[in-house]
């Protein structure tokens, strides 16, 4: 009895030791989740250094089969890299998140990579396309339970469907605009409301309201209710104002600065777009933003008839075009490319190769039984 004991000892002792080490690996991993995914994470250590603990966190939960760990990893650095307008990398991430997230019946992540993939495909100007992914991840987002997360994510998905019918300029979309910007601010209220669910201990509540917020001022700007627009830019600057990461304020400058150009206020419009020009330095984001800045300048400049000036800023504005347009164009070959190769993928080919084998098969054995009949006969 002692030696079955001993023998008992011998097997459990390994794997509870095992056990112990893989809950303190996990551990790990999810305090440098809660680093890269805190509020100033990103002003505080930069794009490179988060990527790099991204790719960290990535790497230790695959060699212990950690699958949220994975996940959560590959939903960040796919937004850092989509950030950044580094669309190649951002979808081969995503490709590889999305079949992991549906192995693992991991609602959540799954539904924020495909809001990712669909912001990526908004952008690239394919919105039908991500109007469809939208509304698909909205469907898997309801299979999760109740919780702070489901909210958030299902806000961004709101404000997203807004964010189409705002840059939607095809043939096909809506041609009256006081009808589209009402869709616009429509989705965004939305987004705003369910942000407001929220519970009060989530960290990014505040950051959540403010983007829909600003979503929202961007709107009504458009619909030239002035008053709307500072309400919610009020509400977005004082929600934002203890934020260490001001990259997300670039749009902000940008509308103040478009407002006192409506007001003919030159010299303060010409502040504002130069603060936000000052911000696009520091943090390298929304380059599209930068476009808006100097096109802004330009506009203050021809108002105060100073057209030296305003041909400086528009060929700045001109060339941040061009720039954009030649990324959009490299990175939309990348994506017909990868699609290409996903069409002919390994798996695809054997499934094609067996299907093959399959007819010729049954057609060998319908030549063989027609002639075993004839001679029967």
């Amino acid at each position: 009895m002692r030696n079955k004991i001993i023998l008992l000892l011998f097997f459990i002792l390994p794997f509870n030791d095992t056990f112990s080490q893989s809950s303190e690996n996990i551990h790990s991993i999810d305090s440098l989740l809660t680093i890269v995914n805190s509020n100033n994470a990103f002003a505080e250590k930069g794009s490179k250094e988060m990527l790099r603990l991204c790719t960290e966190i990535y790497y230790q939960s695959k060699n212990i089969g950690y699958k949220e760990g994975q996940l959560r990893s590959i939903v960040k650095s796919s937004g850092i890299y989509m950030n950044e307008q580094n669309y190649g990398e951002a979808l081969k991430r995503i490709s590889e998140g999305i079949k992991l997230a549906e192995e693992s019946n991991s609602f959540l992540n799954w539904t924020n990579l495909l809001r990712i993939q669909g912001r990526i495909n908004s952008q690239l100007g394919y919105f039908q396309k991500a109007r469809i992914i939208f509304k698909k991840a909205l469907l898997i987002a309801n299979k999760a339970p109740e919780s702070d997360e489901k909210y958030a994510t299902i806000a961004i998905i709101y404000y997203e469907l807004g964010h189409i019918n705002y840059n939607n300029e095809s043939e096909n979309s809506i041609k009256n605009d006081k009808i589209k910007y009402d869709s616009v601010i429509f989705y965004c209220y939305k987004a705003y409301e369910e942000s407001k669910k929220i519970s009060n201990v989530y960290p990014k509540k505040a950051g959540f309201i403010a983007s829909y917020a600003l979503a929202l001022a961007q709107g009504y700007f458009y619909l030239n209710n002035i008053p709307k627009v500072e309400k919610y830019l009020n509400e977005f600057y004082i929600l934002t104002e203890d934020e260490k990461y001001k990259g997300r304020s670039i749009p902000y400058y940008t509308l103040r600065g478009e407002i006192e150009n409506r007001r003919k206020n030159y010299p303060k419009a010409i502040k504002y777009f130069t603060q936000g020009i000052k911000l696009y330095k520091e943090y390298k984001v929304l380059p599209s933003e930068l476009m808006g800045c100097y096109s802004g300048i330009a506009e203050a400049y021809k108002g105060s008839n100073d057209y030296e000036n305003q041909a400086i800023y528009l060929e700045k504005a001109q060339r941040m075009s061009d720039s954009l347009s030649l990324a959009d164009k490299k990175i939309v070959e990348k994506v017909s490319v990868a699609e290409d190769k996903e069409r002919q993928s390994p798996e695809n080919n054997l499934i094609i190769i067996a299907v093959v084998i399959f007819v010729i098969l049954i057609i060998a054995f319908l030549r063989y039984y027609f002639l075993s009949f004839k001679r029967g006969k």
